[in-house]
């Protein structure tokens, strides 16, 4: 599980240990030797969740890891493509599913249009979406038209309701 920052990170991991998870995190306030341990400790499967800021998504290897979930979109579309490489390592299969708010519309358009995809979206049951739908499927384009909607012109935000989270998968 990733997460923008430090204190959103200890938080996943309080409430996903009080849910009876095996879960360690790895962030920058965590000594070395802690970070390595519970590296390991992912890597021999003696703990079922890892929740990390960024500093786990570039260089580290693990086989094995059938989904990531990216608990916040991250705000530079290059730190999402290294988060969802952690998984479908070596030709194996994976999954990686973001969760988004209506303040994270951007930088996910950030992301469809630096990796040239959509991102397949749908709302997630037992939310409250009071404004309806984030985001429209149809609506959307990876084509550098999309430009005004990251340089803060009054196009911004056109098209696009606000409510709660949203599911994404890729």
């Amino acid at each position: 599980v990733f997460c923008r920052t430090k204190s959103r990170v200890d938080s996943i991991y309080k409430n996903l240990k009080a849910a009876g998870l095996k879960v360690d995190v790895m962030h920058a306030d965590r000594p070395q030797k802690a970070r390595a341990r519970a590296l390991e400790r992912f890597r021999s499967g003696a703990i079922q969740v890892l929740v990390a800021t960024d500093v786990m998504s570039r260089g580290i290897d693990i086989q094995g890891i059938d989904a990531v979930i990216n608990f916040d979109v991250p705000l530079d579309p290059e730190d999402y493509v290294h988060r969802i490489g952690r998984t479908g390592r070596a030709g194996a299969a994976g999954q990686a599913f973001t969760f988004m708010g209506p303040d994270e519309v951007t930088p996910l358009r950030e992301i469809e249009y630096f990796t040239k995809a959509l991102i397949p979206t749908w709302d997630l049951p037992g939310f409250s979406y009071d404004s309806g739908r984030i985001m429209l499927q149809d609506s959307r384009s990876t084509t550098k038209t999309t430009r005004s909607m990251f340089s803060g012109s009054r196009s911004r935000g056109k098209g696009f309701g606000f409510g709660g989270r949203y599911g994404r998968h890729t």
